[in-house]
């Protein structure tokens, strides 16, 4: 069940009534940078969770009241309350049974306030930490499959959640996760709200870079928090925070994360390959879409309900081990170029090189028409140029001292052929200079 947090100041009091009555605050649930939720009683005597906007950096409580913390404040202030209201009002549209479902939207208090189901069960956090043999690889997978299930709902909805993690996954007494704490929720992509992104507080170990940066964010935003949730199920501890591990990767050191194997962990490599590239650090590597990940994933269902070995029999996978160090050394080298326009082309440079010298030949021989090797090509050239330099009527018929020979080494002959062949053929492959040629040729020998 969902764990009480200790009173504050800055918590509503037990036994406040909101909504003229309808709602009975029985004390806090969690907080976060924009909210506080609490647990409650409605008015038909029903278990209820209150999500209240309050973004303790921007307000403060006089009573029962919300107020901007200064006056420069309110204008802040004034958009988080409404864009609260605004992605309420879509999230209670929202309808999936991994999905926390929204009784109400309303205002009061100089603050907004969501209204939502109470769900029975646990979150991630104390699961991990209190009830470890709850989580099997089994379950693990299929609960993988029930989250991405339902993170592909929200994105088809035109939303995303923003603050995926441990603390807003529960998983019920009869093992099955439900999403919740959709308050940092807003449109997918949708022109006009790429400011909101900078009132997000990160969750380290959890948020994707992009949170930091204010970059661009999309569906694999919150598959990248996802997938770090998966990652604290798994070991008990999460990722390496992004931040560090791009300010790791642009000083030109090796990314901290240590992707996940199934000889550590006794969990299908198919699986956890998957969490390991939802985990990369360029978007562009990331499963597109949440119904992608799950396509990484079919292969595996068919396996879930078989027994899990232990870790220390598992086998490793040198092939599989290969391409998860391949996997990030790939994923590095492109943040690597996208950080300056410098970098990249350095990189193009670099590639280049690598190529060429990964596919190294050696380089082509010209040849004369006779097929003799030339080494100093503009020795040739001038040669050329001197023999054609002579007219016919003053150059006396080829004679055989005209005719300039000079014995190249014979090729190695074949055991068939005797020494008087080699000889001959040394001589009719030696270099031959006529005295005349309409125009030189070098031809390039394969």
């Amino acid at each position: 069940m969902l764990s009480k947090t200790a009173d504050t100041d800055e918590d509503l009091r037990a036994g406040t009534q909101l909504l003229r009555g309808q709602y009975d605050i029985y004390g806090p649930l969690a907080k976060g940078g924009f909210g506080i939720t609490y647990l409650a009683r409605d008015s038909l005597d029903r278990k209820v969770v209150i999500k209240e906007c309050f973004p303790h950096a921007f307000c403060i409580r006089i009573g029962s009241n919300v107020a901007p913390a200064k006056p420069h404040l309110a204008p802040e202030f004034d958009r988080i309350v409404r864009q609260f209201k605004s992605e309420a009002l879509r999230l209670a549209a929202l309808t999936h049974p991994r999905i926390v479902s929204v009784h109400q939207v309303f205002e009061e208090n100089g603050t907004a306030f969501l209204a939502m189901e109470h769900i029975q069960g646990d979150d991630l956090f104390t699961i991990v930490e209190d009830q470890p043999d709850r989580l099997n690889a089994t379950m693990i997978k299929s609960l993988l499959i029930e989250a991405l299930d339902a993170v592909e709902y929200i994105h088809q909805q035109g939303l995303l959640h923003r603050d995926l993690a441990p603390d807003n996954v529960l998983l019920s007494a009869d093992g099955h996760v439900t999403l919740i704490d959709f308050g940092a929720a807003t449109e997918l992509c949708t022109p006009g709200h790429e400011e909101d992104g900078k009132l997000l507080l990160v969750k380290d170990g959890y948020s994707p870079y992009e949170f930091y940066c204010d970059g661009a964010q999309d569906a694999s935003s919150d598959l990248y928090a996802l997938a770090a949730t998966f990652h604290y199920m798994i070991t008990g501890y999460s990722p390496p925070d992004s931040h560090s591990r791009m300010a790791t990767i642009e000083a030109g050191q090796r990314d901290p994360f240590v992707p996940l194997t199934a000889d550590a962990w006794g969990i299908d490599q198919a699986v956890l390959s998957s969490i390991n590239l939802a985990l990369s650090m360029d978007r562009d590597t990331r499963p597109g879409s949440a119904s992608v990940w799950l396509d990484l994933l079919e292969g595996t269902q068919a396996e879930a309900a078989a027994p899990v070995a232990p870790a220390a029999a598992m086998w490793s996978d040198p092939i599989i081990a290969d391409e998860i160090a391949q996997l990030v050394s790939t994923t590095n080298s492109a943040l690597a170029e996208r950080l300056t326009e410098k970098r990249k082309k350095d990189a193009k440079r670099k590639g280049a090189k690598g190529s060429q010298s990964g596919n190294s030949t050696k380089p082509k021989q010209l040849v004369d028409l006779f097929g003799n090797p030339i080494h100093d090509l503009e020795a040739f050239m001038r040669d050329q140029n001197d023999t054609q330099d002579a007219t016919p009527d003053e150059t006396p018929d080829p004679q055989p001292d005209d005719l300039e020979v000079e014995a190249s080494p014979a090729p190695e002959a074949s055991e068939d052929e005797a020494p008087e062949h080699q000889t001959m053929l040394g001589s009719l492959l030696g270099r031959m200079r006529p005295r005349k040629r309409t125009m030189p040729s070098a031809i390039p020998q394969n």
